[in-house]
């Protein structure tokens, strides 16, 4: 019973809307990372190394001339893999452990 009552408080409360909401968007931008990053994320180019945000780089650039945005949405890719591969080791540990206990 304690389902349905958590669905119907989450949906009235316009934060945590809002903030299923960013988590929504942010795996999304994560998930299209290849068709979205304006570049390659890990091609470097020195002449271009440490540029202001502009048309071209819209984060800039790093040191080594990467463009910083395509880095963002890779690097979100990354960190939603490692989350959920953690997350399901987590599961398929507990699991066991509590089907032993």
């Amino acid at each position: 019973m304690a389902a349905p009552l958590f669905w119907t408080r989450l949906a009235h409360d316009p934060w945590a809307r809002f903030g299923l909401g960013l988590v929504g968007i942010l795996a999304l931008l994560a998930l299209l990372a290849p068709w979205l990053a304006p570049g390659d994320p890990f091609r470097g180019d020195l002449s271009a190394s440490l540029r202001p945000p502009s048309g071209a780089f819209l984060l800039g650039s790093d040191a080594q001339g990467r463009d910083v945005l395509s880095r963002v949405l890779y690097g979100a890719r990354l960190s939603l893999a490692v989350g959920l591969i953690s997350q399901s080791i987590a599961l398929a540990l507990g699991v066991t452990l509590g089907l032993v206990s």
